[in-house]
Protein backbone atom coordinates (compact mmCIF):
# COMPACT_ATOMS: atom_id res chain seq x y z
CA UNK A 1 0.00 0.00 0.00
CA UNK A 2 1.57 3.27 -1.02
CA UNK A 3 1.56 6.57 0.84
CA UNK A 4 -1.38 8.10 -1.08
CA UNK A 5 -3.63 5.15 -0.26
CA UNK A 6 -2.64 5.38 3.39
CA UNK A 7 -3.38 9.11 3.54
CA UNK A 8 -6.72 8.68 1.76
CA UNK A 9 -7.61 5.87 4.16
CA UNK A 10 -6.95 8.06 7.20
CA UNK A 11 -8.93 10.94 5.65
CA UNK A 12 -11.76 8.51 4.93
CA UNK A 13 -11.95 7.40 8.56
CA UNK A 14 -11.86 10.99 9.83
CA UNK A 15 -14.58 12.01 7.34
CA UNK A 16 -16.72 9.10 8.48
CA UNK A 17 -16.47 10.24 12.10
CA UNK A 18 -17.18 13.89 11.21
CA UNK A 19 -20.21 12.92 9.09
CA UNK A 20 -21.53 10.81 11.95
CA UNK A 21 -21.21 13.73 14.37
CA UNK A 22 -22.88 16.15 11.93
CA UNK A 23 -25.82 13.82 11.40
CA UNK A 24 -26.24 13.37 15.14
CA UNK A 25 -26.25 17.15 15.67
CA UNK A 26 -29.14 17.69 13.23
CA UNK A 27 -32.79 17.80 14.24
CA UNK A 28 -34.97 14.84 13.46
CA UNK A 29 -37.69 15.04 10.84
CA UNK A 30 -40.33 14.10 13.42
CA UNK A 31 -39.95 17.55 15.00
CA UNK A 32 -41.35 19.04 11.79
CA UNK A 33 -44.64 17.19 12.18
CA UNK A 34 -45.10 18.36 15.76
CA UNK A 35 -44.13 21.88 14.79
CA UNK A 36 -46.62 21.98 11.94
CA UNK A 37 -49.46 21.10 14.30
CA UNK A 38 -48.55 23.90 16.71
CA UNK A 39 -47.93 26.42 13.92
CA UNK A 40 -44.15 26.40 14.17
CA UNK A 41 -43.75 25.80 10.44
CA UNK A 42 -44.84 29.39 9.75
CA UNK A 43 -42.37 30.87 12.23
CA UNK A 44 -39.15 32.67 11.37
CA UNK A 45 -37.12 29.53 12.14
CA UNK A 46 -39.18 27.41 9.74
CA UNK A 47 -39.03 29.93 6.89
CA UNK A 48 -35.32 30.70 7.16
CA UNK A 49 -34.03 27.22 7.85
CA UNK A 50 -31.55 27.41 4.97
CA UNK A 51 -29.79 30.37 6.59
CA UNK A 52 -29.74 28.91 10.09
CA UNK A 53 -27.31 26.60 11.83
CA UNK A 54 -29.49 23.65 10.84
CA UNK A 55 -29.22 24.62 7.18
CA UNK A 56 -25.45 24.96 7.48
CA UNK A 57 -25.23 21.50 9.08
CA UNK A 58 -27.25 20.00 6.22
CA UNK A 59 -25.08 21.65 3.56
CA UNK A 60 -21.85 20.60 5.31
CA UNK A 61 -23.13 17.04 5.63
CA UNK A 62 -24.04 16.92 1.95
CA UNK A 63 -20.63 18.16 0.80
CA UNK A 64 -18.72 15.88 3.16
CA UNK A 65 -20.71 12.85 2.01
CA UNK A 66 -19.89 13.71 -1.62
CA UNK A 67 -16.17 13.97 -0.75
CA UNK A 68 -16.44 10.69 1.20
CA UNK A 69 -17.85 8.84 -1.82
CA UNK A 70 -15.29 10.35 -4.19
CA UNK A 71 -12.47 9.15 -1.93
CA UNK A 72 -14.11 5.72 -1.71
CA UNK A 73 -14.23 5.49 -5.51
CA UNK A 74 -10.60 6.63 -5.82
CA UNK A 75 -9.42 4.04 -3.32
CA UNK A 76 -11.49 1.33 -4.97
CA UNK A 77 -10.22 2.09 -8.46
CA UNK A 78 -6.59 2.21 -7.30
CA UNK A 79 -6.92 -1.13 -5.51
CA UNK A 80 -8.43 -2.83 -8.55
CA UNK A 81 -5.73 -1.52 -10.88
CA UNK A 82 -2.87 -2.78 -8.73
CA UNK A 83 -4.39 -6.05 -7.51
CA UNK A 84 -3.29 -8.37 -10.37
CA UNK A 85 0.39 -8.46 -11.18
CA UNK A 86 1.13 -9.04 -14.86
CA UNK A 87 4.20 -10.27 -16.62
CA UNK A 88 5.88 -8.46 -19.47
CA UNK A 89 3.76 -10.25 -22.09
CA UNK A 90 0.48 -9.12 -20.49
CA UNK A 91 -0.38 -12.45 -18.84
CA UNK A 92 -1.48 -12.49 -15.25
CA UNK A 93 0.72 -14.05 -12.56
CA UNK A 94 -2.31 -14.97 -10.46
CA UNK A 95 -2.59 -18.73 -10.03
CA UNK A 96 -6.13 -20.04 -9.99
CA UNK A 97 -6.73 -23.18 -7.95
CA UNK A 98 -9.91 -25.14 -8.05
CA UNK A 99 -11.41 -27.38 -5.41
CA UNK A 100 -10.35 -30.46 -7.41
CA UNK A 101 -6.72 -29.24 -7.42
CA UNK A 102 -6.84 -28.76 -3.65
CA UNK A 103 -8.31 -32.23 -3.08
CA UNK A 104 -5.69 -33.82 -5.36
CA UNK A 105 -2.89 -32.09 -3.49
CA UNK A 106 -4.34 -33.21 -0.15
CA UNK A 107 -4.58 -36.84 -1.36
CA UNK A 108 -1.04 -36.77 -2.72
CA UNK A 109 0.26 -35.43 0.59
CA UNK A 110 -1.62 -38.13 2.51
CA UNK A 111 0.00 -40.95 0.47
Amino acid sequence: MDVLEMILGVVLVILGLVITLLVMMQEGKSAGFTGSISGMADSYWGKNKGRSIEGALQKATTWLVVVFFVICMLLNSRLFHTSAATTGDGESNVEVTTEADTEAATEAAAE
